[in-house]
């Protein structure tokens, strides 16, 4: 969009003739995907040291200077606040954010729309966990593996910052690297399932290579890379006023998704992609239609998908 409106005929490329509006438009539909970061030639250590995702960032800082920061973007960016809350107060706090008349009157205060899935808070919260274990953390959701690793070093600037992001790897870095150590079990007796993945921005940005694929495919299973964008991004698809937006963005995923396990696809699916989704696999369903445990054992150990064979139905299953 920036590029749209820097070639229009009154700017005629000359960035200090864009209209002010136009610049708030594009700071404000910047949803952090990190991907320009990736292909622009100008980041450092070029001397222009041009970092796009952290100008925007900076003009969003210069507002809320200027102008305050609205109770939606206080009460979202009070992680800390709000996690607390939830987690003393969960599961409660997940049942009654479920509930139509509370997520009406949460869009209409806060701004949060009323049809996006939320997050569910858990009692033990990251913090106590992490003090009692020091180990390495594990995280399935890309976005939160880049604001460990390289965003919260920069934002927080502690040693504390730095020992988590050393500690901090993407779910399936973590098994690369049990994979290379010799320690992963990928012994599995049946023909695994297709599968669907779903590329996230956020993995693209941390410059891990396809190692996703590499992992699935020891299992023998055919992996379908699907490089399209949830536009979800943090906060930004909560938001009342880019749900909408947000929702026709990641429609290509949505119709890619749906085209891999059409012969399949389930009457009871709600949506192609779980809001924090990251792969799917069709695999025949089990009698109870659960996902069967790993089995237990000093190895880490990868899902079968072609265990526990049901009545011929199929259903749609995050990996």
């Amino acid at each position: 969009m920036l590029f749209d409106r820097l070639d229009a005929d009154p700017v005629d490329g000359d960035v200090e003739k864009l209209p002010a509006k136009d610049v708030k438009e594009v700071v404000d539909l910047c949803y952090q995907c990190k991907l320009c970061y990736n292909h622009c030639p100008y980041i450092p250590p070029h001397r222009w040291q041009v970092d796009f995702p952290r100008l925007m960032l900076r003009s969003r800082s210069a507002e809320a200077r200027a102008k305050g920061v609205t109770l939606q973007d206080r009460f979202l960016g009070n992680t800390e606040l709000v996690g607390r809350l939830g987690s003393m107060t969960a599961p409660l706090s997940n049942w009654v954010s479920s509930l139509p008349p509370q997520r009406a009157l949460m869009q209409a205060v806060l701004g949060i729309h009323k049809d996006r899935q939320l997050p569910a808070f858990h009692r033990e919260t990251f913090s106590a966990w992490f003090d009692r274990r020091r180990r390495d953390i594990v995280v399935p959701g890309p976005t939160c593996s880049y604001m460990l690793k390289q965003e919260y070093p920069w934002l927080d600037g502690s040693e504390d910052a730095d020992l988590v992001a050393s500690h901090t790897r993407d779910l399936f870095e973590y098994l690369a690297g049990l994979h290379a150590a010799g320690r992963l079990d990928t012994r599995f007796p049946n023909a695994p399932a297709k599968v669907a993945y779903q590329l996230p921005c956020h993995l693209k940005a941390q410059n891990m290579g396809t190692k996703f694929a590499d992992l699935l495919r020891l299992t023998g299973v055919v992996v379908e890379i699907i490089e399209r964008c949830s536009a979800v991004d943090g906060t930004w698809g909560m938001k009342k006023e880019y749900f909408e937006l947000s929702m026709k963005l990641a429609e290509p995923l949505f119709k890619d998704v749906r085209e891999t396990g059409r012969p399949a696809w389930p009457r009871t699916a709600r949506s192609p992609l779980s809001r924090s989704g990251r792969a799917r696999a069709w695999r025949p369903a089990t009698r109870s239609g659960s996902l069967p445990r790993p089995t237990g054992s000093k190895r880490s150990r990868l899902h079968d998908p072609g265990k526990d064979r049901g009545e011929g139905r199929f259903e749609l299953l995050r990996v």
